[in-house]
């Protein structure tokens, strides 16, 4: 593992992840990225489709076009 500098992280932001010699970055671009690496897409079209339902909805989550109600 290299020093860490910020000015060289794609577009100036963490998190960032490097894998063989490449930066990835965004985290929800890194969490689809580390699910395919490690098989975690599902075993089948529905399993994938329940997956992408969650990342979706992560993604609503943080850009806050959607809110969870207690």
């Amino acid at each position: 593992m290299g020093v860490f500098i910020f000015s060289e992280c794609p577009w100036g932001q963490v998190p960032v992840v490097e894998h063989n010699g490449k930066m990835y970055c965004q985290s929800l671009a890194i969490v689809r990225f580390l699910a395919k690496i490690f098989n975690l897409m599902g075993a089948d079209e529905y399993e994938a489709y329940k997956c992408d339902e969650i990342y979706e909805a992560l993604r609503e989550l943080m850009d806050g076009t959607i809110c969870v109600s207690d």
